[in-house]
């Protein structure tokens, strides 16, 4: 806390700088005390205070008035209502809605769009999760693709038949051997959870272009088509 010493006929003409600065513990001695203001405060602008001349006192200036002065900018989401001459803020409806200065907007269309992208992202992690067949834990992500593949092309060009055998690295690292007929298998049933997960994604997406409202767009996830 500090006191802030100003001469009155300096105030009066709206020079609000203080002529002293002591600490809360320090005296202020004159001879005409009268003819000073101490102003206590833990720090000091002199845009943010007036002179009241009613009570020869300087005094902060309220909220209202620094943000008629131009000083205090209303946050996001923050309206001064005039007829009340009161600060109101509005809750943000969601995570989408952006502020315009007067109120909370949306772009449906956005909002469709990353809801869109999302359903996608989560489509693909879908797609790539290991894979269970014949009692053991496949990985088949699409970099692992190219080690399936590098199967069936054996297997067309009549390198390997079905019934040879190859070692494979599970997804939990360890190695088991199959027959080239089972690792075909893997593939097989990729595709036909990936038939199933696309036909899933389709069914949402089709409910995303119905919706017309966020709160419909945010019902629409992978958990509530199950």
């Amino acid at each position: 806390m500090k006191k802030y010493i100003f001469k009155i006929e300096e105030v009066k003409t709206g020079k609000l700088f203080p002529f002293k600065i002591l600490n809360a513990d320090e005296e202020f001695s004159v001879e005409n005390p009268q003819e000073y203001i101490i102003f206590e405060a833990d720090s000091y602008n002199e845009v943010l205070v007036y002179y009241d001349i009613e009570s020869n006192s300087i005094q902060k200036k309220s909220k209202t008035r620094l943000f008629q002065e131009g000083i205090y900018r209303l946050k996001i989401g923050e309206i001064f209502e005039e007829e009340t001459q009161e600060f109101k803020m509005i809750e943000q409806p969601s995570k989408y809605h952006k502020w315009n200065g007067k109120t909370w907007e949306v772009n449906i269309e956005e909002v469709r769009e990353i809801k869109r992208q999302e359903l996608k992202h989560i489509r693909e992690q879908k797609i790539s999760e290991n894979i269970e067949v014949h009692g053991s834990l496949f990985q088949v992500r699409e970099k692992d693709l190219e080690n399936f593949e590098d199967v069936a092309r054996a297997i067309r060009r009549k390198k390997k038949t079905e019934e040879d055998t190859r070692a494979w690295i599970l997804a939990d690292n360890s190695i088991k051997t199959f027959t080239y007929a089972q690792l075909l298998d893997v593939l097989d049933e990729r595709a036909l959870r990936k038939e199933k997960i696309f036909n899933e994604y389709g069914s949402l997406a089709i409910q995303l272009q119905q919706a017309n409202t966020v709160k419909q767009i945010e019902k629409i996830t992978w958990e509530a088509k199950k």
